[in-house]
């Protein structure tokens, strides 16, 4: 996984994500990820990619009026770690992840951070685009 600073493109080895990525071309890669309907709360909606890379990775994508807004970056079905629970495991993968993004950082097209939600039980990488 690697985060373009510049451009703010995600690239992982099977699938690069853009800030400019449109509602179209997500649904395109319906062909080739396991990509779920979120939430649809307008003018937002959201999309899961469960697992990719074998498994190592699960993707949030939600989208403001169709314009990616934010990004967040989970462990994969590989791990199985259990639900609305965040393990010790889990903050350190998360950690190393953040670490080859770059770290928390504002960037001209947004910012990365690290997301922590003790009462949902969840911890990712928030990427949010300046849209």
């Amino acid at each position: 996984m690697e985060l373009n600073k510049i451009s703010g493109d995600l690239i992982f080895k099977e699938l690069i994500i853009s800030p400019k990525i449109s509602l179209e071309q997500l649904n395109n890669l319906k062909e080739h990820f396991d990509i779920l309907n979120g939430v649809q709360n307008a003018p937002f909606i959201s999309f899961h990619i469960r697992s990719f890379e074998e498994d190592k990775y699960a993707l949030s994508l939600i989208f403001s009026d169709g314009e990616l807004m934010n990004l967040n970056i989970g462990c994969g079905r590989k791990f199985d770690f259990p639900p609305f629970t965040i393990t010790e495991k889990e903050i350190q993968i998360i950690d190393q992840w953040l670490s080859l993004l770059g770290g928390e950082n504002s960037y001209i097209w947004g910012s990365v951070e690290k997301s922590i939600d003790r009462k949902g039980g969840s911890i990712s990488i928030l990427i949010k685009y300046a849209i």
